[in-house]
């Protein structure tokens, strides 16, 4: 096992273009996330690492980083989703669409993670794989 604490990484994404679709929620969610890992970050337990706005380029960056290798534990992702496919952003603040099939495969051969925990519409098939 990788020295070091345990990694929570934390990637959230939200339409820009279209503000019918912005998840004004998005922040209360994240926000409720770090007042419950408060206690767990002051004791020095855990390291967590947030991606806002959130491109497929950075969720995969942040598990290759080596700062961060085989420590991440829990994956956790807020933003557009549906039974297949996970709505990112591209570097422009338009859509990028992250294929459940291809993230599974990467998040599976992930060493040490734990939890994957996708809080998007219609992502229990993307579990249930």
């Amino acid at each position: 096992m990788p020295e070091g604490k345990p990694v929570i990484f934390l990637a959230f994404a939200n339409d820009q273009q279209d503000q019918a679709r912005y998840l004004r929620g998005l922040a209360a969610e994240l926000r409720g996330i770090r007042n419950a890992l408060g206690p767990a970050r002051q004791a020095q337990a855990v390291e967590i690492v947030e991606r806002a706005n959130a491109t497929v380029g950075d969720i995969i960056d942040v598990f290759q980083d080596p700062a961060y290798s085989g420590r991440i534990r829990v994956f956790h992702y807020g933003g557009h989703a549906d039974s297949y496919r996970l709505l990112l952003e591209a570097e422009d603040g338009s859509g990028q669409v992250a294929h459940a099939e291809g993230l599974n495969q990467f998040l599976a051969g992930q060493p040490g993670l734990e939890v994957v925990f996708l809080n998007g519409c219609s992502t229990q098939d993307q579990a249930m794989d």
